[in-house]
């Protein structure tokens, strides 16, 4: 679940980004579009936040972020794109970053061994005598970040 957290606001991230820039660059119907994508993105973790128990232990202020979104939108309806842009910037990235960093200090990841492997090919096209020292040690079965 928490994984999931992290990639979802991780395409969150891109895509409040992709709107910054369509937005600073005139290109209106492009960034609307990534807007409306960005609004139901931030939608669903506020949902995830508010139903599951195990998020809400994080004790995240969602009345915070509930003020910052309802600023986004006003700009919005009053069709200030530059607001927009400038809100997604200073205040919805910074929040979206700082829950992205507590649920990953705050969690365990383990590496299945497809991903292990992948990650070892890749160390071995750059440098094999890396590889091969990693190859012979014993990895444990799971990370903290």
């Amino acid at each position: 679940m928490i994984l999931e957290m992290i990639k979802h606001i991780t395409h969150n991230l891109i895509l409040a980004n992709e709107t910054i820039r369509h937005f600073r660059r005139q290109n209106l119907h492009a960034a609307l579009g990534t807007m409306q994508t960005l609004t139901k993105g931030l939608i669903t973790v506020v949902q995830s936040f508010m139903n599951e128990e195990e998020l809400q232990a994080y004790g995240l202020d969602m009345d915070n972020f509930t003020v910052l979104l309802s600023g986004v939108m006003n700009a919005q309806e009053n069709e200030d794109y530059v607001l927009i842009a400038d809100l997604l910037e200073l205040q919805i990235i910074p929040w979206l970053q700082q829950v992205q960093e507590l649920l990953i200090a705050n969690a365990t990841f383990g590496m299945d061994e497809e991903q292990a492997n992948y990650n070892l090919e890749g160390i071995r096209r750059c440098d094999a005598s890396l590889a091969a020292k990693l190859e012979t040690h014993v990895m444990p079965q799971e990370y903290v970040i």
